[in-house]
């Protein structure tokens, strides 16, 4: 983690992506939800004080929180919001900075750690900011009744509020991200091997992005139009 100083006084992630933005969140039947309930999150009404994201690796809550930083970021320079991730590490205090902040994010809530100190700082952080009606976001591959790992007082608490589906892309829209770059890219990619492709790779955007690079990196060093056959090369049989 590292702090941003001067007027900008949110506490951002060393993995912060800029490029996460609402406008640029590519939005499907099983994501629209959530996005609508991201999007409208810190208006004033807006969705209740603890939003549970779920949903799969790849399926855009990473995106959907670093765009809700973002927007506080445009409407309040000086707002704080707390970010944590549990991919990588444990939980940090927030000691300094709770009272000052106005929203929590903790993200990846199915790889906590099993230990007392991590159980006992995440539900300090919870009731802290449930209790001061701060907005609350939490994320997991896992509905809230399904982290056994945890304490019953902490899934309790994340029941609480309101778990939202994140679902995968649909085969149509990740359809049309690899035709829309295509386009900005000026490539012929032919429909018969983005039909190809599609039945054999995670519905990812960020993946779907870097194999589309990756294919049009080997058409031209190989000097060879874009084939069935040159993406089973890269991607097996």
């Amino acid at each position: 983690m590292k702090r941003v100083n001067g007027p900008e006084q949110l506490i951002i992630p060393f993995d912060f992506q800029p490029e996460y933005r609402f406008d640029n969140f590519i939005r499907c039947l099983g994501n629209e939800a959530a996005y609508q309930i991201m999007n409208s999150v810190m208006d004033p009404g807006g969705s209740g004080a603890v939003v549970f994201l779920v949903g799969e690796a790849g399926t855009g809550k990473t995106h959907l929180c670093q765009a809700l930083i973002q927007e506080l970021r445009s409407r309040d320079s000086s707002a704080v919001c707390l970010y944590h991730s549990f991919r990588d590490q444990p939980c940090p205090s927030f000691s300094d900075q709770i009272e000052k902040a106005g929203l929590l994010i903790l993200e990846d809530m199915d790889r906590v750690s099993v230990d007392d100190h991590t159980d006992e700082t995440v539900f300090s952080l919870f009731n802290t900011f449930y209790h001061a009606q701060k907005k609350i976001i939490l994320t997991s591959r896992l509905e809230p009744s399904a982290h056994v790992h945890l304490h019953d007082r902490l899934t309790s608490r994340f029941a609480s509020g309101m778990v939202v589906q994140v679902g995968l892309l649909d085969e149509s829209t990740c359809m049309d991200i690899i035709r829309k770059r295509a386009r900005d890219r000026q490539v012929n990619f032919p429909d018969k091997v983005i039909n190809y492709i599609i039945t054999r790779v995670p519905r990812n955007p960020d993946y779907l992005h870097a194999l589309f690079d990756a294919i049009d990196t080997r058409s031209l060093q190989l000097k060879k139009p874009i084939s069935i056959k040159l993406v089973r090369q890269l991607l097996g049989p």
